[in-house]
């Protein structure tokens, strides 16, 4: 089948951190080799050498031979290759079987193509010939020993007359499927020899056999037809064949199993995840209606394999982990190193470069074993990308050159120029220049004539980073929006058209190599400053908003288009500033703008923030009086002058509001606890009273991205004139008894918080109903659990219903949440907000289903833990629940960075509404209002039980969590 190159894909996360309060991390699997307990724990990868002794030392000789003599083909050394003959030939006497000589000449034959011209091949061939005689299957044997040799001497011409005569063998030995196999094979030898003529000649040849084929053998035709188109950069003609295949095939149930599995490889393989996922789901319903258990384990070991594939490539990574334990459970003669890759490349998405590489080791050692040369491929270009991700450039070459000659020995043109990208970002990386954007760009057009335009996006990354190196803007320029035609177009079939798998990274390292290029080019003052700054920030916003779009499968239509230019300048006038945080391949950068004026600032190396910002975030992210004031004080400055001073302090006086659009781990941050200064002579304050934190000023709302935020302004929908919404104290006790239902405790302060916000609803909204006080006091006194009003919809307790929410939701005009945030970030799929137990519908609302609402609330309040956080994606977006109720319209939410406390989110709120609805101030303005009255009221601390509470200083942690996510709507 096709060559599975296996790149960066998405792994969609919806909330990363764990918490504890209102936020619930479930129990899940690490994505380490060791740590997964259903499948086999890998370790240090064994080398063909060492599968081979491990056989010698249990006395089975054949597979000790046949281990032997495999090392010694696959190896890209000739003295390790002719350590592993000698060692095969002192093995051999110890088998019995006939055909043991012929694999040794054969075997020899691969070897001697190190230092052989074709003529001499040929030679060695005949005399072969002669001294195995007519060992059982030895002339065939032989032949395809002679073909491969030729090949690894790039000798196709003479390949293909190989080939041609071991058709003719086929043929003469009655086996039609085989001679289909090899004139196929003579028609590819024929088109890397540039014999186009010749090439058409042998595939009609083949064709014109496989016609004559009787259907024992057809099947088996079929598939050599369908490879060979995938070989050849035809996988729609191949998806055809396979179809043909399991159609023709009623009375074979064996054959039309490998046709469905093989057409649903090369729908993967091409982004028709939709066509693949049906074709599954169809085969899995006849293979439970025919109890098809009875297949061969490795049909059984494909369907489960392509299962993990189909989960990985649409981020369900819940049914990869699934799935691999099935392909590993199989009891398969084959290790499976084709789900160790996928297994591999999902570490690798993860972070997790040791367990992405150990499981890539795996892949390589079973792959030589069942001498998968397209997983052996793979295993080498993971392992080469895994070690320069990791800085080991001297280790990476290795791997990628291992991966180009063996590719070229195999004919292999994709994984060839795959390997050819690798060892150019090597280059790069050692700051060798010379050459590589022209190897680069070829390798790109390979990889568009394999029918692999992602990969080509990466090689086109290497061509604009040797671009950037050698100052020349034009080719970075040519290189940017041949990548953006590649990287955008819509022709795949896939789950959601927003939903480009496997091409994210190349979207934020394009973003980061716009803010190199723009660097370069304020340097060299080749074109105006303005004209510079605009193409540099729509250019980085562009990348942010795709990056964003493909975050969640229902996607933002609105995110794929640049930012409007007028609609920010109108927006953000006046005091009001919208700062964008960009990141370069090493540094910082911020977009700043006031009005129609738009500035840029280097804010220096990324990495030297990257201490006080882990610093900061474990001072006021948890509870922790043992820290004081001092420090937090002294690191938050530290941040403020790095991030904000060097651009807000010109203006600072005159400034109102800033909206942040923040990047990567930045967007953890709570930009208003950062300090501006302290009141203490010797800046150690003793109380938070002496800090002067950005929050005593300034009112700071965030967004994802700018076209986000023109999306709000201009295309969000009619405000709701419906009711508010309100879910708070879901009953969790209700679902104890399922084992499918989270263990969540009991929200204790909840049902006053919602309480709260529902009689300030009352008072505003409410005023001529006079049943709904009444409603509310039954509530209050717990004699009940809903209302229902024009005005309000409240649930509580058992009524705090998945369901309910379901049918509420979208016609909410304020819709508040109460409940518990589920934090799953393994499984995004998992993560969510959890509402009281049904038997029929369960409790979790997901990030996904949330997202896919079409709701019109003018505001929701996500009072749940981590609300705002969410596993961050490379480069610059981050999958919230916040952002979900974004994605599915909502003009703003209000949501948490971190795990919440009860009793400070009930004063908080308290506030809040107050302000929100008592005093009708906009969204923005009353969640300021509210944080700046909770950071001057002292808390209640229990102290003993026979004391009365004692009151401390409230801490960032107490105010600081709750983040305005939209266009800001204050005065």
């Amino acid at each position: 089948m096709r060559a599975r190159l296996v790149a960066a894909s998405i792994l969609l996360a919806c909330v990363a951190a764990i918490g504890s309060c209102r936020s619930v991390a479930t129990s899940v699997e690490r994505s380490t080799p060791t740590a997964v307990s259903a499948l086999p724990e890998p370790s240090n990868a064994e080398t063909p050498a060492d599968v081979a002794r491990g056989f010698e030392a249990a006395k089975d000789w054949d597979k000790a031979l046949d281990a032997w003599l495999g090392a010694a083909r696959a190896s890209v050394d000739e003295a390790a290759a002719n350590q592993a003959l000698a060692n095969a030939a002192r093995v051999a006497p110890h088998c019995a079987k006939p055909s043991v000589p012929s694999k040794l000449e054969a075997a020899r034959l691969s070897v001697a193509a190190f230092r052989s011209e074709p003529a001499e091949l040929w030679r060695l061939f005949r005399d072969a010939e002669g001294r195995v005689g007519a060992a059982q299957g030895a002339h065939g044997r032989l032949l395809d020993a002679l073909a491969s040799a030729l090949r690894r001497r790039n000798a196709p011409s003479e390949a293909r007359r190989a080939e041609l005569e071991r058709a003719a063998l086929a043929d003469a030995e009655g086996r039609a499927a085989v001679r289909v196999l090899h004139l196929l094979a003579a028609s590819r030898d024929a088109r890397a020899a540039g014999e186009r003529d010749l090439a058409r000649q042998d595939e009609a040849n083949a064709l014109t056999a496989l016609g004559a084929c009787e259907s024992h053998a057809r099947s088996e035709a079929l598939q050599y037809l369908g490879a060979h188109y995938e070989a050849i950069g035809r996988p729609r003609d191949a998806a055809q064949v396979y179809a043909n295949l399991a159609r023709s095939s009623d009375d074979d149930p064996v054959s039309e199993v490998e046709g469905v599995l093989l057409e649903c490889q090369v729908d993967l393989d091409l982004g028709r995840y939709a066509t693949a996922s049906a074709e599954l789901d169809a085969l899995a319903a006849k293979w439970e209606r025919l109890a098809l258990e009875d297949l061969e384990p490795q049909l059984r070991a494909a369907r489960d394999q392509l299962f993990a594939k189909l989960a990985f490539r649409t981020g369900e990574s819940a049914d990869v982990w699934r799935h691999a334990r099935a392909v590993f459970d199989n009891e398969c003669s084959l290790y499976d190193s084709a789900t160790a890759l996928t297994l591999s490349a999902l570490c690798e998405i993860d972070g997790d470069l040791a367990a992405a590489r150990s499981w890539a080791e795996n892949a390589l050692a079973g792959a030589r074993q069942s001498a998968s040369v397209e997983d052996e491929l793979g295993a080498l270009n993971n392992l080469g990308r895994i070690a320069r991700l990791g800085g080991h450039v001297a280790e990476a070459e290795g791997f990628h050159r291992r991966q180009l000659e063996f590719a070229r020995a195999n004919a292999d043109a994709a994984y060839a120029a795959n390997a050819e990208t690798g060892l150019a970002h090597c280059a790069l990386d050692r700051g060798r220049v010379e050459g590589v954007g022209e190897s680069a760009s070829a390798a790109a057009d390979r990889l568009v004539a394999q029918g692999l335009p992602e990969h080509a996006g990466h090689a086109l990354l290497v061509v604009a980073r040797a671009a950037l190196a050698r100052r020349d803007l034009a080719a970075f320029g040519a290189a940017r929006r041949r990548a953006a035609e590649l990287l955008e177009r819509d022709d795949l079939d896939v789950l959601d058209r927003r939903v480009q798998v496997g091409v994210r990274s190349q979207f934020y390292e394009w973003g980061e190599l716009i803010e190199d290029a723009v660097t370069l080019e304020f340097s060299l003052g080749l074109r105006s400053r303005e004209a510079v700054l605009r193409d540099g920030w729509s250019g980085a916003e562009h990348y942010k908003a795709r990056v964003l779009a493909e975050g969640l499968s229902a996607g933002i239509g609105s995110a794929e288009a640049s930012s409007s230019e007028a609609e920010l300048a109108r927006s953000f006038r006046d005091g009001r500033l919208l700062a964008e945080f960009s990141a370069g391949r090493e540094r910082l950068f911020v977009y700043v703008r006031d009005g129609d004026l738009v500035e840029r600032f280097d804010l220096g190396p990324r990495r030297a923030l990257d201490a006080d910002l882990r610093e900061f975030l474990g001072y006021v992210s948890k509870r922790n009086e043992l820290i004081p004031p001092s420090r937090i004080a002294e690191t938050g400055s530290r941040l403020y002058r790095a991030l904000l001073a060097p651009w807000l302090e010109l203006r600072y006086e005159r400034t109102k509001t800033l909206t942040i659009v923040p990047t990567g781990e930045l967007s953890a941050l709570p930009f208003d606890a950062l300090v501006r200064g302290v009141r203490t002579p010797d800046g150690a304050p003793p109380s938070f009273d002496d800090v002067e934190f950005v929050l005593d000023r300034l009112r700071v709302s965030y967004a994802p991205s700018c076209a986000l935020l023109v999306d709000r302004s201009v295309h969000a929908p009619a405000a709701s004139a419906g009711p508010a919404v309100l879910f708070g104290d879901p009953d969790y006790r209700s679902g104890r008894d399922s084992a499918d239902a989270p263990r969540l405790p009991a929200l204790d302060r909840s049902r006053a918080e919602v309480l709260c916000t529902a009689h300030a609803v009352a008072r505003t909204r409410g005023q001529r109903d006079t049943d709904l006080s009444d409603a509310l006091a039954l509530v209050e006194s717990r004699n009940s659990e809903r209302v229902s009003s024009p005005a309000l919809e409240l649930r509580v307790g058992t009524s705090a219903t998945r369901e309910e929410f379901a049918r509420l939701a979208q016609s909410a005009s304020i819709l508040h949440l109460a409940v518990h945030g589920i934090v799953d970030p393994r499984d995004p799929r998992a993560s969510g907000v959890a509402f009281a137990y049904e038997p029929e519908f369960g409790g979790l609302v997901s990030a996904n289903e949330l997202a896919a609402l079409a709701m019109s609330a003018d505001l929701v309040v996500l009072a749940a833990c981590d609300s705002a956080r969410g596993k961050i994606l490379r480069g610059d977006g981050v999958q919230s629940l916040a952002y979900a109720f974004l994605v599915a319209h909502s003009r703003s939410v209000i949501a948490s960075l971190w795990a919440v406390d009860d009793t400070a989110t009930e004063r908080t709120m308290c506030a809040f509404y107050d302000a929100l609805l008592d005093r009708g101030l906009p969204a923005s303005e009353a969640l300021w209002e509210a944080k700046r009255l909770c950071r001057r009221a002292s808390v209640a601390r229990a102290t003993s039980a026979d004391e009365s509470p004692a009151r401390r200083e409230p801490q960032p942690y107490d105010w600081a969590p709750f983040i305005y996510v939209g266009l800001d709507d204050g005065r």
